[in-house]
């Protein structure tokens, strides 16, 4: 999610659950996907796939 190192994902803390979760989901992460930080859909529909093994 890094643009300039490498990140293996978001483990996300929020102060409040299940609410904050929520809000992670609804706002974080579109915006993410604007940025192009975030894929929006998996390329393959295998783990080695989505490694490019």
């Amino acid at each position: 999610m890094q643009e300039s190192a490498a990140a293996d994902g978001l483990n996300p803390m929020p102060p409040t659950l299940p609410g904050g979760l929520d809000d992670l989901l609804e706002l974080v992460v579109p915006e993410l996907q604007r940025r192009g930080l975030l894929r929006k859909a998996y390329d393959s529909s295998t783990l080695r796939g989505h490694l490019k093994l």
